[in-house]
């Protein structure tokens, strides 16, 4: 029974696509008709528009010519907006490389930037006004419509409605056509390259840091350091940090290079003046030195040498940049320098001179042997010298000591030297 309801049903079945396709098939015939009449009134109403453009030639140019004139002169200032404005962090990005400041573009920033919807909204404004006042206040009349058209009274009454229109056509080719966008985007590239060329030259070409920068790296050099390009390695490394700021902002720049330069006024003032303390304290060393050498004076000598020590730390001041402390520290050291002068005067001429009796032995008034090394010998004389120094024990016993102590430590010098 199933199986005669199916076969009872294929029937209409079959018959539901045919059915369908008679229903379907009437809206497929009839949409060529369609499209066949839309195109023949799109082709109407150009052909129309073409008659009014021709009718109204000097209108639809003067209209056009005033558009694209007030297109470029947006566009140009548009290009001198972007030499001053600081909106160009929106269109690109800048890095600096050590050398120059890169561009990366933002393309559809640009392109959207270039095809402001300001300017061609003006400038079809424009151009509809100019056409629509030609047609009103027609100053010089051209026209280009053939006669035996003017002469159908009805297409021409078409053609003069159609000619109402002529300014709003003319003003929305403006809207709808954006212009050489490939040639304006060159052109505001090329703008934003010369405004980060400009922003990085200005810094990195200053004359005055370099000279001043060459005069601290000599006076460094003096003090027994040397550190060059320090300042143009200060500014590429703020230049790389902050390049987008230095391009929005060329003031930012302006201010950088104005504050690298005090400072490096600064240091060349401050460096000039450690420098004559550094050469003054060192002669004044010097001078010590030899004397409490020719004197034969260990504990000055020992003194002396701390006093050395004492001024390398100068230069790393210098280097801190902890120049009040500099200061302090170099009138400490002239003041136990200008002490230690006057007890090497004084002792000059109170140490008698001694030699040694015939048949002693030096090495055994210091206490060493002939094996004892060198620098053990120093050592040990500088522990006689701090039992037996005048400085110690003010007396002239303690001074002929010493003086002896003295002229057998030259006698074992001499020993060792042979």
């Amino acid at each position: 029974m199933i199986q005669e309801t199916i076969a009872g049903m294929r029937p209409s079945a079959t018959a539901a696509p045919n059915s369908s396709a008679s229903v379907l098939g009437l809206p497929k015939f009839a949409k060529w008709p369609a499209i066949v009449a839309v195109l023949l009134v799109i082709l109407l109403a150009a052909s129309l528009l073409l008659c009014a453009v021709l009718d109204w030639p000097l209108a639809v140019f003067l209209g056009v010519a005033a558009g694209a004139l007030v297109r470029c002169l947006g566009q140009r200032l548009n290009l001198k907006q972007l030499r001053y404005s600081r909106m160009i962090s929106n269109l690109a990005t800048f890095e600096f490389d050590g050398d120059r400041v890169d561009c990366s573009f933002n393309e559809p920033a640009l392109l959207r930037f270039i095809s402001a919807w300001k300017w061609r909204i003006i400038s079809a404004i424009t151009a509809a006004g100019a056409c629509l006042a030609l047609q009103r206040i027609p100053i010089v009349v051209v026209e280009l419509l053939p006669q035996r058209i003017k002469s159908i009274d009805l297409l021409y009454l078409l053609i003069r409605g159609c000619s109402t229109f002529l300014p709003l056509f003319t003003g929305s080719l403006f809207l709808w056509v954006k212009g050489p966008e490939s040639y304006w985007a060159r052109q505001a590239k090329a703008t934003l390259e010369l405004r980060a060329a400009a922003s990085s030259s200005e810094v990195l070409q200053h004359r005055e840091v370099d000279g001043l920068a060459a005069g601290i790296e000599t006076l460094w050099r003096a003090v027994g350091l040397d550190r060059p390009g320090e300042y143009r390695a200060a500014i590429r490394k703020y230049l790389k940090a902050h390049a987008a700021e230095v391009v929005v902002q060329p003031q930012i720049a302006v201010a950088v290079l104005h504050a690298v330069t005090q400072l490096a006024r600064q240091e060349l003032t401050h460096l000039s003046t450690t420098l004559a303390v550094y050469r003054r304290v060192d002669c004044q060393l010097n001078a010590a030195q030899t004397l409490a050498t020719a004197l034969r004076e260990p504990m000055h000598e020992m003194r002396a040498d701390e006093l050395s020590r004492e001024l390398e730390q100068i230069p790393k001041f210098a280097t801190e940049r902890r120049w009040e402390e500099l200061e302090r520290r170099a009138a400490w050291i002239e003041r136990e320098l200008e002490a230690l002068r006057g007890r090497l005067s004084r002792q000059s001429g109170s140490v008698p001179t001694v030699v040694l009796a015939p048949g002693s032995d030096p090495y055994r008034l210091l206490g060493v042997t002939a094996d004892t090394p060198t620098p053990l010998v120093k050592k040990l004389r500088l522990r006689l010298a701090q039992l037996y120094h005048p400085d110690v024990n003010d007396g002239i016993p303690n001074g002929t000591k010493m003086a002896e102590l003295n002229a057998a430590y030259d006698a074992v010098m001499r020993d060792r030297k042979r």
